[in-house]
């Protein structure tokens, strides 16, 4: 019966072959169910016994379950149903279940059009035909699938909701969430799509009344205020959905582009940027390549920031290769998303963020860049985005703001002074930048001015044009442009660029050439270290020299960082070099040389961070890793993965520091493919990707990995990586028996460098403290932090702080209170970001359960917002719980009430074990006590409809508010 189909979204109902499958009463069914909540994976004998006969239990429950199961064969089939050793197993195929088409539809329609994304919801909710698994949901086998089912039905209800909205069908989505109202008149994500709903459809006061009314019920019954998401959209109904006034301090203005030199011709069109982005949640400043359309978004930053009050993130999209749209701006926001649709975490993140995200050279990934852009606009309210592109995004409600080229003098005009053009102004300044004594003279006005006309005002012409008459002299500049008649503008800026490459010498055209292959910003010893490889130059002398000829003719951007020197090659001259790359025939030589750097710098990287020079390891990786993304990119296409796996590797055996999402989708890529090679040389590339899906949260695909790579071969930095990944998956899964046996084996590897040596010990200390056996712990925590210091590593000194902050808490909370704040300053200092949140997790506990309410008040903001960026939700719900106690000692008791729901009902909550069992049954009883069964009930039950970007904004703003009334 391969055509089997299970319907639970109901009463449990079976067919095949379009026809009923009469399933009868009683036992049968109950197996059924029993095995349908765990479809395609063993069910124990033991959990059908309980099925079928709860308490009421036959003589023989084996043999009775033999005669239950043979009779469900009958009807299913033989083959339907298989017995293993791990109990017994539906063997179904892909969708047979109502319940895994329902949420397939779910998932396909995120990121699809809204009016197709509402129609797959709409089909999705067709298959609900009463509640999932209606007859057994108050069946403990059955009620979490069941509740679960719910939960997801809601959502998607309110899903489908938010789709009409954007396509324009205000009333219907109206319409969905006020029937979904009537039973959950507390879920917040309704309430706002309604409000929404009700303003687009034009019903402005309709919305305003809906808002007091549920303002009203939320005191009367509950006691709480509305979150801060939905009287931020009050605000915005108000005000025709304006965001509402900034206050307080001012963010700073990033550091970006060299905004020193002086700016020419642009007042009035500085002014239209600032007024559009004010007015407008979408701006594109559009323009041919070179006309400044980075220079006059980067002049404009401080009176945006100024006048908006919002934090700014520059996003540059030169260099990323199409299909990463997303994940660059995830990377840019510092965002660890697990495993998943990137898209999706990042407008999770931003939907309670208040941000003006610049998006800086989009033209080549212009349809995914759209894709992107309109979601944020639809879905995340109070961020904005401000694009420069040569072309319009195209996104609805999108404000352009073109940008021309510079007007130029006409030829012979005597009316006014050359001087006096932007054009003309522009290029003696720049002239004058390296050669002081510039002037434009009678003599040479015109020759300027034939020359800004040539360049046909284009800045970045003018400026390359401008560092060649520095040098040669205007004259010699204007007879090299090339032009059938002596007024004529070059036709483009890749002309101009031509025109400044053939007045190279071959080797210096050569070096351009080859330094396009970086990515990233470079320093001298990078293009040493490149051009080294290659055996193409006599001596770093001749290397340097002709890389200072660059910089003079403006073909590389030098950029002083302090007392460093970096070089940057702007995307227009790295489009134009590659073209010289690849014609010369050294193309696959030079970027083999880049990929063999990449793996140098990051084997560097990897022995300073664990052995005392994590800092500057740190700092190197990060520069470093567009490059090393770039690198394994390229190994990957051309089927180095000799080269790859040792890179990736190195890049694994830095304990607790994280790779972006780029660099980390890369390991993935390159640990299956050497997987699948089979090679013994291979294997670290195969256990770096094992320990990288730990981060992303796929336990079982790093489990396989994991395996693999151990068959291919058991050398220490494999060991290291392959071991450490399973003790992560097992420790996740709650199974600290088999995590402690993979630590003793990682930790007895023959050949472990000492930095990483030190590392086992420290988790083996964590583990026996969660088990309780505290004496153990302690001697395994001080042993950890001994080894850590003699190694030298100050990572693994930094988690052995914390490894004994958590185990002399236990004892001495004030011991512990020093051990955490040891750490999380030595954390941050050597920028290792998941000993950081875990230090200062624990450190909040401490200082909420020594009544030191005020610190720990100060501490918790931060913290949330820091967890929610690394997508740390196991360690933000644990935080929320103890947040909770600290509130509820604050005297707010339905707050407290709200997050100890939210945190309840959230899937990827850690479980609680040890005393957290006894203190939180303590506080849920004491505080349904205080405020009445039916009360917490309907809190719990708001805080179950709340999205769980909501839920940590919630507790931000509950957070703030206490702290501004004790500080009061």
């Amino acid at each position: 019966m391969s055509d089997l189909r299970f319907s639970v979204l109901g009463r449990m109902e079976v067919a095949s072959g379009g026809e009923q499958v009469p399933v009868p009463p009683g036992r049968r069914r109950a197996v059924l169910a029993c095995l349908l909540v765990h479809a395609g994976r063993p069910v124990t004998a033991d959990a059908l016994v309980e099925a079928a006969w709860s308490d009421d239990l036959p003589r023989d429950p084996r043999a009775s379950l033999h005669t239950v199961v043979s009779r469900l064969r009958t009807l299913l089939g033989a083959a339907a149903l298989t017995v293993g050793p791990g109990g017994y197993t539906l063997e179904i195929e892909g969708g047979a279940i109502d319940a895994d088409r329902f949420a397939a539809l779910a998932e396909r329609a995120q990121g699809a059009p809204p009016q197709r994304a509402a129609d797959l919801l709409r089909e999705a909710l067709g298959l609900w035909r009463g509640p999932a698994y209606a007859e057994f949901a108050d069946r403990d086998f059955a009620a979490p699938e069941a509740e679960r089912l719910e939960r997801l039905r809601l959502e998607v209800t309110e899903d489908r909701s938010a789709a009409l909205l954007d396509a324009g069908a205000s009333e219907e989505a109206v319409r969905l969430v006020e029937a979904l109202l009537v039973d959950h008149p507390f879920r917040e994500r309704a309430v706002q799509l309604l409000l929404t709903g009700l303003y687009r459809a034009g019903r402005q006061a309709d919305a305003l009344d809906r808002y007091r009314r549920h303002r009203t019920i939320l005191a009367e019954e509950l006691g709480l205020d509305p979150s801060p998401a939905l009287r931020d959209l009050e605000a915005r109904i108000l005000g025709h959905d304006l965001l509402p006034a900034h206050g307080g301090a001012v963010p700073t203005v990033p550091a970006w582009l060299d905004t020193s030199t002086a700016f020419f011709g642009r007042d009035a069109t500085l002014d239209d940027l600032v007024t559009a982005v004010a007015d407008s949640r979408t701006v594109t400043v559009t323009g041919v390549g070179g006309v400044g359309k980075s220079r006059l978004v980067a002049q404009g930053l401080p009176r945006l920031v100024e006048r908006l009050g919002l934090p700014v993130m520059v996003v540059e999209l030169a260099s990323v290769p199409p299909g990463r749209a997303a994940t660059a701006v995830a990377d840019a926001f510092g965002l660890r998303p697990r495993a998943g649709n990137v898209t999706r975490d990042l407008l999770e993140y931003l939907s309670i963020d208040r941000a003006l995200v610049v998006l800086d050279n989009c033209e080549h990934l212009l349809e995914e860049v759209a894709e992107v852009v309109d979601a944020v606009i639809r879905r995340c309210a109070r961020v904005r985005v401000l694009a420069t592109s040569r072309h319009r995004l195209g996104v609805t409600s999108e404000r352009v703001v073109p940008l021309a080229p510079f007007p130029v003098p006409a030829t012979g005009d005597t009316t006014s002074g050359p001087g006096t053009d932007p054009a003309v102004q522009l290029f003696v300044d720049r002239v004058r930048r390296l050669r002081p004594g510039f002037e434009l003279t009678a003599g040479n006005a015109e020759s300027v001015a034939t020359v800004c006309r040539r360049l046909d005002g284009l800045p970045l012409a003018l400026e390359m044009a401008a560092s060649r008459a520095a040098t040669l002299g205007v004259g010699d500049v204007l007879d090299g442009l090339d032009g059938s008649a002596a007024d004529e503008p070059l036709p483009d800026l890749r002309a101009v660029v031509e025109w400044s490459v053939r007045l190279l010498s071959a080797s210096e055209r050569r070096l351009l050439g080859q330094l396009s292959v970086f990515v990233g910003s470079f320093v001298t010893d990078d293009v040493t270290s490149l051009t080294g490889r290659l055996s193409l130059w006599p001596g770093d002398g001749g290397v340097v020299a002709a890389l200072g000829e660059l910089v003079e003719s403006h073909l590389l951007v030098r950029e002083e960082r302090g007392v460093a020197v970096r070089f940057r090659m702007l995307a227009l001259v790295r489009a134009y070099a590659d073209g010289l790359l690849t014609a010369s025939g050294e193309a696959d030589a030079v970027r083999c040389a880049h990929a063999e750097w990449a793996g140098e710098r990051v084997a560097r990287a990897a022995r300073d961070w664990n052995s005392g020079r994590a800092v500057a390891a740190g700092e190197s990786l990060v520069r470093a890793g567009p490059d090393l993304a770039a690198a394994v990119r390229w190994t990957l296409a051309v089927g180095r993965l000799d080269v790859a796996a040792p890179l990736v590797g190195c890049v694994r055996q830095c304990p607790h520091w994280l790779p972006g999402i780029e660099l980390g989708d890369l390991i993935v890529e390159v640990a299956e493919r050497c997987a699948e090679a089979g090679d013994p040389s291979l294997a670290v590339g195969t256990a770096a990707g094992a320990l990288a899906c730990t981060d992303r949260g796929e336990l079982e695909r790093a489990r396989e990995l994991a395996a693999a790579a151990y068959a291919l071969s058991d050398d220490a930095g494999t060991g290291f990586l392959a071991g450490f990944a399973n003790v992560v998956s097992e420790f996740y899964a709650g199974d600290y028996d088999a995590a402690s046996d993979w630590l003793h084996r990682v930790a007895e590897l023959p050949g472990l460098a000492p930095g990483l040596r030190a590392e086992p010990p420290i988790t083996v200390a964590l583990l026996e403290c969660y088990h309780g056996d505290l004496a153990t712990a302690r001697a395994c925590a001080d042993a950890a932090l001994l080894g850590a210091e003699a190694a030298g590593s100050e990572p693994a000194r930094a988690f052995a702080l914390y490894a004994v902050g958590e185990v002399e808490a236990k004892e001495d909370p004030r011991q512990g209170e020093v051990r955490f704040r040891e750490a999380a300053a030595e954390a941050e200092r050597i920028g290792s970001e998941h000993v950081h949140h875990v230090a200062r997790l624990g450190l909040f506990a401490v200082l909420v359960r020594q009544g030191r309410h005020r610190e720990a008040l100060d501490l918790v903001m931060p913290l949330l917002h820091d967890l929610r960026r690394a997508a740390m939700w196991p360690q933000l719900w644990t935080t929320l719980r103890i947040a909770a106690e600290l509130l509820a000692a604050c005297e707010r008791p339905r707050d407290a009430a709200f997050l100890l729901g939210a945190v309840q009902a959230a899937d990827d909550a850690p479980q609680l074990v040890g005393d957290d069992i006894a203190r939180y049954r303590h506080l849920t009883d004491q505080l349904t006590t205080l405020l009445g069964a039916a009360a917490a009930g309907r809190i719990t039950e708001l805080a179950v409809g709340v999205p769980r970007a909501q839920v940590a904004d919630w507790a931000v703003s509950v957070v703030e508010q206490t702290r501004s009334a004790r500080n009061g």
